[in-house]
């Protein structure tokens, strides 16, 4: 993996900051027919096109947020306009360096489509994006998905300086979190009941509270200290009791942590997953370390693997564990995708350059052959028992458990 990784051409993660993004917020308002929609949308400076003027860098844009029946009727649409001037060519092509527009409105409950277009005056390109919106009126008691909000300076429509985060990961250099929950109770008197699990640690609540709801219509903030996120990845519950009847919503919270990718959320699982990588010292290493102690081993391996050492980001790290999901998606079946021997071969080498498939009727059996040709291997896999279970003819690593 470490030897042909820079040959090879790496799972496009330019997509998750080269690209605008849409993130739609319903929040309940006092009106069981309306429901208040607020949007935002990311551009980020890397969509747009800069040109040097006087030392500094400068692009222009327009953006527009529409909302759309889904007959095509316009039922909202709001328009800007904007220059933007930095200081140097780096602030350009940050990750991180975006323009963030926000716009609300209460609409009635129905289904819709929200547009976003950007148009960069310079390049005179358009960027489009849109996403379905389903706002269905219910007679029930009823609580939205919870949202988990993050810290921007401005007003967002929530508390000041917390707007909507873009995925529900948690940072672990930050002292509190904030979670906003809202819904909708046909009785005076209903409880709110919250809870935090642990995903690593079976069925172990970190934290729960009751709440008595005492309106029709609710918002409320949770802020909990980030020090009771000890692991990597939990389970945030909310359910709405209201006499006979009951909604319950869950999102998934991931902490981020120094020296640890996004994607992963069990250490025990991501130590498993390096097995086609580790050595044998290392793996004898994590035999004889207790539970406490595998955090610590975990980024101590990966420490010696990091390219770029002395940054926060590990991209070979990264590069590992979009393969890895890659397979569990791909190649699972009767065992995990990444446990596989075309998981294995796509973990270690990637995507490959051409792949061929065919039958041997004689025998019944389907093989395929995958190609990469700029490092000049091939593997052949054979579908042994007819189920689509392919296995490597020629094991690759027979050290491998």
């Amino acid at each position: 993996f470490i030897g042909n990784i820079n040959g090879r051409e790496k799972n496009d993660d330019l997509g998750n900051f080269k690209n605008i993004r849409l993130n739609i917020v319903p929040v309940t308002t006092k009106w069981q027919d309306s429901i208040s929609v607020k949007i935002y949308l990311a551009i980020p400076f890397k969509t747009l096109q800069f040109i040097s003027r006087n030392n500094k860098f400068f692009s222009g844009y327009e953006a527009q947020i529409a909302v759309m029946s889904k007959k095509g009727k316009l039922i909202y649409k709001n328009t800007w306009s904007d220059s933007i001037y930095v200081k140097s060519y780096v602030e350009t092509i940050r990750k991180n360096e975006a323009i963030t527009i926000f716009t609300e409105k209460i609409i009635s409950v129905n289904e819709y489509v929200v547009m976003a277009t950007v148009f960069d005056i310079e390049s005179r390109e358009f960027h489009k994006i849109s996403q379905d919106l389903e706002l269905e009126s219910s007679y029930k008691s009823y609580i939205n998905k919870p949202v988990l909000l993050i810290e921007k300076p401005g007003n967002w429509g929530f508390i000041p300086d917390l707007i909507p985060s873009w995925n529900y990961f948690l940072s672990s250099g930050k002292d509190s979190v904030s979670l906003f929950i809202s819904g909708f109770s046909h009785s005076n008197n209903c409880e709110l009941k919250w809870k935090i699990l642990s995903k690593v640690r079976k069925e172990q609540v970190t934290e729960e509270k009751k709440i008595l709801v005492n309106s029709n219509y609710f918002h409320h903030y949770i802020h909990l200290p980030i020090s009771i996120f000890s692991d990597l990845s939990y389970t945030f519950t909310v359910r709405l009791k209201d006499k006979k009847q009951q909604d319950e919503e869950s999102v998934e919270l991931v902490v981020l942590k120094p020296g640890i990718s996004s994607l992963v959320t069990d250490i025990d699982q991501a130590l498993d997953q390096m097995k086609y990588i580790l050595t044998s010292e290392e793996r004898t290493e994590l035999k004889k370390s207790k539970k406490k102690e595998k955090e610590h081993l975990f980024k101590n391996f990966w420490d010696v693997r990091d390219p770029s050492q002395g940054t926060l980001k590990n991209e070979l790290m990264d590069e590992y564990y979009k393969r890895v999901s890659y397979t569990i998606i791909q190649y699972s079946g009767f065992q995990d995708g990444w446990k596989t021997d075309m998981g294995m071969i796509y973990i270690l080498f990637g995507a490959p350059d051409e792949k061929k498939r065919f039958s041997d009727y004689s025998n019944q059996k389907s093989f395929e052959i995958w190609y990469y040709f700029s490092v000049n291997k091939s593997f052949r896999f054979v579908d042994l028992n007819g189920f689509g279970d392919y296995q490597l003819e020629t094991p690759h690593f027979l050290s491998i458990p």
